[in-house]
């Protein structure tokens, strides 16, 4: 029982941190998923979150605004795979936090695609999103012209974090909605 401001303060920190600590589990699942299918980590570490601060002049970056992997795969050297959870947007374009799937496509003839940390919050600036495991096609050019890249087309796809209860829900709507994509290259 919470008797005063500062243990309510106190506990809601720990919730945040349960939260990330469930965020990592998830991310963790999935990544044990994709590697099944033959999909690797695309980055060198376990790196997760960009654009953080440790200043007290940018106490809006002291959290994350979202927790990303990159998976690539030998046999589909044109394409990206990410998943993400979007915790909140400064931009205020997410109501709720979720989680999301991308499937970037590149030119083929780029051995090595290249790409930036914000790739895989690509759901927020999707246009007709919404966030119940449609998946998007979206080309370069239906993008603002701040998230247009080196990628040629992107599908994208979120479902609500309140709909990730366990294991199954990972495979079945994360990882099973990447894998039916990849499916048709």
């Amino acid at each position: 029982m919470i008797e005063n401001e500062g243990q309510f303060i106190l506990e809601a920190l720990r919730q945040i941190r349960t939260l990330h600590q469930n965020i990592s589990l998830l991310l963790k699942t999935a990544d044990a998923a994709m590697a099944e299918l033959k999909w690797v980590n695309a980055k060198t570490d376990a790196t997760a979150l960009h654009e953080m601060s440790y200043s007290i002049n940018s106490p809006d970056q002291w959290m994350p605004w979202e927790v990303y992997r990159y998976y690539k795969n030998d046999a589909y050297p044109s394409l990206l795979a990410s998943t993400a959870v979007l915790l909140d947007d400064a931009e205020e374009r997410v109501t709720e936090p979720l989680v999301t799937g991308a499937l970037f496509e590149f030119d083929p003839s780029s051995t090595s695609p290249s790409f930036l940390n914000w790739y895989a919050t690509i759901f927020k600036a999707a246009p007709d999103r919404t966030a119940d495991g449609q998946l998007l096609e979206v080309s370069r050019d239906q993008l603002p012209t701040s998230w247009q890249n080196n990628f040629i087309k992107v599908w994208c796809f979120a479902y609500p974090l309140v709909d990730f209860n366990n294991e199954g829900d990972v495979r079945s709507k994360l990882i099973g909605r990447l894998q039916s994509k990849i499916e048709d290259f």
